[in-house]
């Protein structure tokens, strides 16, 4: 059988801000050069690696809009019997601390026979355990943007996919009684690609991904819990308007809302109970702050639209 396997460490840090710190990867310009990206073979288990290059294949090929990828193989073609297997690691913030969210997103093609076999894990203990992310999406809340259907990494598949694994849900609890693993408060992740080849007949091009995307979202405004100081958010998930209310008659002097990526989407005056229209904004979790006396209150929403 041929392993293909991708080992992927992501270091995370802590800022003073409602920010987004994320490495983006399209091989076609950030993997020039070994400074983006180190790659070493894992020779106890194979004599072949995963390889970033101009892809020139049966199924998969370069053209105008694609140049690089990460393969399989970038010329020749997966056969049964072949084992493959890199660690690849990703030198990024070192600093410590610990996400509040994390997202993968890629861009991928497949050209695998049904005895082949790919997934995506993350490992949130430095390898020692794996938690498949789609095998495991319902026990972790892990939920699927972009088409929001979870990807199928089997078959032909020869145009390009959207892989896009959003975990918010899971990295924002440190219960473990909800889930067995905790994402949150953690300095690094690994995640790991691996394909299987089983035994065919047929020649065929394996695994092609893209323009990998690793965020790691951080809500550390230096403001208190709304929902402590009797403030109310009403309806969350919201769809078209969020009303913000005070059970205490505190008053209400500013609003402010940012998406994940730190940036400020909407912005305004308040009042006792303020109506703010959210029409505007795409699906996703938000952060609410607001200024009541001199301090400043935040709460995460969601927008879900049918």
């Amino acid at each position: 059988m041929k392993h293909n396997f991708l080992l992927i460490l992501v270091y995370t840090c802590l800022i003073n801000t409602i920010s987004a710190q994320y490495k983006y990867y399209d091989f076609d310009t950030r993997f020039q050069s070994e400074k983006y990206l180190n790659i070493k073979q894992d020779s106890t288990i194979s004599n072949r690696d995963w390889q970033i290059g101009k892809v020139n294949k049966s199924m998969f090929s370069y053209d105008s809009t694609f140049k690089r990828g990460l393969c399989t193989d970038t010329l020749n073609s997966v056969n049964s019997g072949d084992t493959f297997s890199s660690i690849v690691l990703f030198d990024t913030w070192g600093f410590a601390g610990g996400g509040n969210w994390f997202h993968l997103i890629f861009d991928y093609k497949m050209d695998a026979d049904s005895g082949d076999k790919a997934w995506v894990e993350i490992s949130v203990d430095q390898g020692k355990s794996w938690i498949n992310l789609l095998d495991q999406d319902t026990v972790y809340d892990i939920k699927w943007w972009g088409n929001q259907v979870k990807p199928v990494l089997s078959g032909q598949q020869y145009q390009w996919l959207d892989f896009n694994a959003n975990m918010t849900k899971w990295a924002a609890e440190m219960d473990t009684a909800i889930y067995p693993k905790i994402l949150r408060g953690i300095d690094s992740v690994y995640y790991r690609f691996t394909f299987i080849a089983g035994q065919s007949n047929r020649q065929r091009d394996g695994w092609l991904i893209d323009n990998l995307v690793f965020i790691n979202y951080f809500e550390s405004i230096q403001s208190t819990d709304a929902s402590k100081a009797g403030f109310v958010f009403y309806p969350n998930p919201a769809s078209e308007s969020l009303t913000i209310h005070s059970t205490k008659d505190a008053s209400i002097h500013q609003w402010q809302i940012y998406n994940l990526y730190g940036e400020l989407v909407s912005e305004g005056d308040g009042a006792m109970a303020q109506t703010i229209d959210v029409n505007h904004l795409s699906n996703g979790l938000y952060i609410a702050r607001i200024l009541s006396d001199g301090q400043w209150y935040a709460l995460k929403f969601e927008i879900a639209k049918p």
